[in-house]
This record gives structure tokens, C-alpha cells and sequence, in this order.
């Protein structure tokens, strides 16, 4: 989320065994993925993480699964903050007859102002 847009659309096809992302917009706005598209050859398997804050020691919101054509649902940041962690069982050598890289994923990231929510003690 910079300063030129608040959207983004990213699509990954790789061999690496993960990928990391952390997005990061203004105070005082919240994060919303949407997942646009899934597609994975029988034998690869692959999961994104979804994280609210800057990293992995923030609490967990969502794990989805890489599976044709599904489109779960959206989820969004409770602060100005999301990581997402993206894992895959790709084999090196690996050919695949449909997707040049076995797995991919199309994935939006929007912002926009949300209610700061408030700890009560």
C-alpha cells in the first residue's frame, strides 16, 4: 500500500519452498485480502497464511488451502498491518503438464479507514 495507490494485485508462481509478504498502510486503515484465483497441479500442495500485524508473531486470522478453483473468503487486518506467508511442496525437477510453475495464486490487497478498535481494561 504506497503512497501512489492503496491497491494492489499480486501473482506468484515460483519454486521456492516459501514467500513472505508484509503490507502496511496508513493509521488508522485496515487491510482486506481477497483471494481472485487458485490453481495447483494433483500432486502440489499449497497454503496461504494470513497474519495480523507485521509477522508471524502476531495473531494467526487464516490459513487457507491452495485448491482449484475456490474462492474463499476475504479477510481483513484489525490494524494498519497484515503478513502473509505462502507455502508450497513443489520437487525440484518437477514437470507439470498445465501450469508452468504447478502452483499459483492471484491474490488483492485494498485498504481503507476502519474503526481503531479499543482495549478495555
Amino acid at each position: 500500500m504506497n503512497s501512489d495507490s492503496n491497491e494492489l494485485i499480486i501473482m506468484i508462481l515460483s519454486k521456492k519452498s516459501f514467500w513472505l509478504q508484509r503490507f502496511e498502510t496508513k493509521f488508522g486503515q485496515r487491510i482486506t485480502l481477497n483471494v481472485l484465483e487458485m490453481d495447483k497441479e494433483p500432486e502440489v500442495n499449497g497454503k496461504l497464511e494470513i497474519y495480523d500485524g507485521r509477522d508471524e508473531t502476531y495473531p494467526h486470522l487464516i490459513t487457507y488451502d491452495i485448491m482449484n478453483g475456490t474462492l474463499p473468503m476475504g479477510v481483513t487486518s484489525t490494524f494498519h498491518y497484515m503478513y502473509v506467508r505462502f507455502s508450497w511442496n513443489v520437487r525440484r525437477n518437477q514437470h507439470c503438464p498445465t501450469l508452468r510453475d504447478c502452483i499459483k495464486f492471484t491474490i488483492l490487497v485494498d485498504s481503507a479507514p476502519g474503526n481503531i478498535p479499543y482495549v478495555i481494561t
